[in-house]
């Protein structure tokens, strides 16, 4: 919709997104053996995501507010290996899962800074904190355990997500822009789980091979900060630290425009 020297713009979409789960133990048994209970999960959920956002195209100016729905995982899997007591177990069982991946809201703004030079700035949240356990149920009577039993459950705990980046694009040709991306990501951690503070540098660059189809690459650091999970208020609890890490990674996809 025309709006002053620019438009307003209705965004909408659909997602399909996928996630899997893996977890194992090791377990001593009386007898002196050991087993390894090993829980495997795998779901899918539909969500959508709907916005605003104002743009002057002469001037490269864009601000957009994104919403984007939580997601309803139903998970389904296997916990294999499973204790009983004293040196009984079962080989595997069916489980299932069900959680709630949370909402998020991003805010992103894109102009002009010099001739060929455009900065994007992004401020997203995610209401992680309304994850907090996840009960692993059994799915069908297996051996002396009944249908409907919680067999564990995932706790996390979360604290809300927080994730600010700048973008800098170097618009070098009609075909070529080049583009360097610094990012900061606040952990969600609370004790429970290992998701530390994260700093990130991607280096990328797009490349339109025609007026339709857009190849983008890059090459990026994940900067790990040191963490530190305590559970000494669970019974065998415990606690483990984790020193920095790095992550290198590379990425390669393509855009399509009709």
């Amino acid at each position: 919709m025309k709006a002053g020297p620019g438009y307003f713009r209705l965004i909408g979409g659909v997602t399909e997104d996928f996630a899997t789960y893996h977890e194992e133990a090791l377990r001593g048994l009386p007898n002196g053996s050991s087993i390894s209970p090993a829980l495997d999960l795998d779901a899918s959920a539909t969500g959508w995501r709907a916005g605003l956002a104002y743009e002057i195209p002469s001037r490269a100016f864009r601000a957009s507010l994104m919403y984007y729905s939580n997601l309803d995982f139903s998970a389904r899997g296997s916990l294999r290996q499973l204790p009983l007591g004293g040196n009984a177990f079962l080989n595997a069982v069916n489980v299932n899962a069900e959680t709630p991946l949370p909402r998020a809201v991003e805010a992103a703004f894109h102009t002009a800074i010099a001739p060929a030079w455009l900065n994007s700035i992004s401020v997203k949240w995610v209401d992680w904190s309304t994850l907090t356990s996840v009960p692993v149920i059994l799915s069908a009577d297996a051996g002396p355990l009944r249908a409907g039993r919680v067999l564990a459950t995932l706790n996390a705990f979360f604290r809300d997500g927080w994730t600010i980046s700048d973008t800098v694009t170097h618009v070098w040709s009609d075909k070529l822009a080049l583009s360097v991306r610094l990012g900061w990501d606040r952990g969600v951690a609370t004790g429970w789980t290992d998701n530390p503070d994260a700093w990130s540098t991607l280096l990328f660059a797009n490349y339109k091979i025609n007026e339709h189809l857009e190849i983008i690459g890059g090459i990026g650091l994940i900067y790990l900060a040191a963490g530190e999970i305590s559970k000494n208020a669970q019974p065998g609890g415990f606690t483990a630290t984790a020193g920095t890490g790095n992550i290198v990674f590379t990425h390669l996809g393509f855009r399509s425009r009709f």
